[in-house]
């Protein structure tokens, strides 16, 4: 059992460096870096590698399997605030034998607050072993979430299962999803050096259940917030989920 433990993380230190000089030598060839590569950089690779493949897709896998047990913290928006206060995602998470360890949501959080909770939570060593992201709904820019997209997986340190619920904001959320499927693109052809990210894609489900939409467009009715919670719950258990 040792001689295989070993083995395989020769392998993934291997798998890592190949996959790392893949992505740079792409780069230098247009121009866009001329630095040492180093972990942080890594981001800049999404738009080159993107145009490599088609599209996205979730591990086959799900996080709980990957973490090893099912310890879950969430950060989100308006819509997690709904999720905990109307559709109760704490006691789902624990009716499935999950601890949870925070749900920490704001009505009007954008992507970058979400991300120094984050960052706080990764200084005191206080991460979950599965971290749900909800957030993006309050941001319009792709290049600025694409910003706080690194800060918050620098804060993970790329090597615990997160899944991330993408966003319906008409206008926005195309580009804001985009942009979030290309880092999960990039994690895809990067692993195993690095982790792994589940999308659970609110997007596609809203389109198809607009029913659940209240009167702002945005945010979901009672029936909408107890079935986005089951779905954040689903994708931990349950994935690939999209």
């Amino acid at each position: 059992m040792t001689l295989v433990t070993k083995s395989v993380y020769a392998d993934e230190r291997e798998s890592s460096q190949v996959s790392k000089s893949l992505v740079f030598a792409i780069l230098r060839r247009v121009g866009h870096l001329v630095f040492r590569p180093s972990r942080r950089h890594l981001f800049a690779a999404l738009l080159a590698l993107a145009a490599l493949v088609g599209a996205a897709c979730n591990p086959v896998d799900t996080p709980a399997d990957r973490a090893g047990r099912c310890q879950v913290g969430v950060v989100g928006d308006s819509l997690t605030v709904g999720a905990r206060d109307f559709g109760s995602l704490s006691s789902k998470f624990s009716g499935q034998g999950c601890t949870v360890t925070a749900i920490d949501a704001r009505v009007g959080r954008p992507t970058s607050e979400g991300a120094s909770i984050i960052e706080s939570w990764a200084s005191q060593g206080s991460l979950p072993d599965i971290l749900v992201v909800a957030l993006g709904t309050n941001d319009c820019d792709p290049a600025g979430f694409l910003a706080q997209m690194q800060r918050i997986f620098l804060a993970t340190g790329f090597t615990q299962p997160v899944v991330w619920v993408n966003t319906w904001r008409p206008g926005c959320h195309e580009g804001i999803n985009d942009m979030l499927h290309r880092v999960q693109l990039l994690f895809n052809r990067l692993q195993p050096a690095l982790g792994s990210l589940w999308i659970v894609d609110h997007e596609q489900w809203i389109s198809q259940n607009r029913v659940l939409l209240a009167g702002d467009g945005i945010h979901l009715t009672g029936d909408g917030y107890r079935a986005y919670a089951e779905r954040i719950v689903e994708a931990v258990l349950e994935a690939p989920y999209e």
